[in-house]
């Protein structure tokens, strides 16, 4: 029978994430949390404790003098990090989708294991972003409530299942924005060939899915301006194209007389009869049928 170990004690996204990630592979076998070095020798893979990272031997720890390794944008390896390294490809089925895991959630995990802090200014610096790994680790009993070995080891498997289900989401939204590349390639194409007359500044999908990061790819000289799409309602939708990655501000906004407004007071500004609404900041707007956003779309190209 497989076994895994761990430290006891305090718990960790680090770790927690990590014997989530064997879990799901149906490879934990039991799991031990303890620092004995003994009991820890017999286990057939060990996490973040042992001083040692070696795949082969199944050792994965990053607290050995010189670490584990760092990826090529310098954020270093903590034990999540490395069993997904090895584990990853075949717990998502795909390298692709495994690189995009790694991008979003194990990153983040392993640099503030690691205590790389990855936000330095704050616009207030009274509030602080609150973390998957701030969330596991309010899993472990709090002073008050005089915990015991048990308890935290309790805690444990209780921050695991939280763990487990974050990864299961996180692969399949990382397999569907995979599937979404095509879809807005497809719709990228046709623009390319139409003789509408939003020309190339409007692309439109059939159907949503997740589209700038492909956009982005695709339209490297920033003409597109705005990207329709239907709602999970059946409504349609236009929505802004940001200035750039990861940025809220806007190639360009909406019609400022748009803003806020709704029904029929927006119905009279663009002469759509079904118009729904224009959002207050101006990135995005409803209407009820293709034809009516559309318009609205022209509209707002000649603003």
């Amino acid at each position: 029978m497989e076994k895994t170990g761990t430290h006891s004690g305090v718990l960790h996204s680090d770790e927690g994430f990590g014997v989530a990630t064997l879990d799901l592979l149906g490879i934990l076998g039991i799991l031990i949390r303890t620092r004995d070095p003994k009991a820890l020798a017999e286990c057939t893979r060990r996490l973040d404790v042992g001083g040692k990272y070696d795949p082969a031997t199944g050792d994965f720890d990053h607290h050995q003098k010189g670490g584990a390794g760092v990826r090529e944008n310098g954020i270093p390896y903590a034990s999540f990090g490395l069993v997904w390294r090895h584990y990853g490809t075949e717990l998502c089925g795909s390298e692709a989708v495994a690189t995009l895991i790694d991008e979003r959630l194990v990153q983040g995990i392993d640099a503030l294991d690691c205590g790389h802090e990855l936000i330095r200014e704050y616009a207030h610096q009274d509030v602080r972003v609150y973390s998957i790994s701030d969330a596991i680790s309010a899993f472990n009993p709090s002073w008050q409530e005089n915990p015991k070995p048990e308890d935290f080891d309790r805690q444990f498997l209780a921050a695991v299942e939280v763990a487990k289900a974050i990864l299961q989401r996180e692969i399949i939204r990382a397999k569907g924005d995979q599937e979404a590349t095509s879809v807005v390639k497809e719709a990228y194409q046709r623009m390319v060939g139409s003789t509408s007359p939003l020309g190339l500044k409007v692309l439109v999908l059939e159907r949503f899915c997740p589209w700038q990061e492909t956009l982005f790819d695709l339209d490297i000289e920033g003409v597109i301006q705005f990207v329709v799409f239907p709602s999970e309602t059946g409504d349609w939708r236009i929505q802004v194209v940001p200035a750039a990655k990861g940025v809220f501000k806007a190639r360009r906004d909406l019609p400022a007389t748009w803003a806020g407004k709704r029904d029929e007071e927006l119905a009279q500004l663009t002469d759509c009869k079904d118009a729904v609404f224009c959002h207050n900041a101006r990135f995005i707007a409803g209407a009820k049928s293709k034809e009516s956003i559309l318009h609205m779309a022209e509209l707002a190209l000649r603003s």
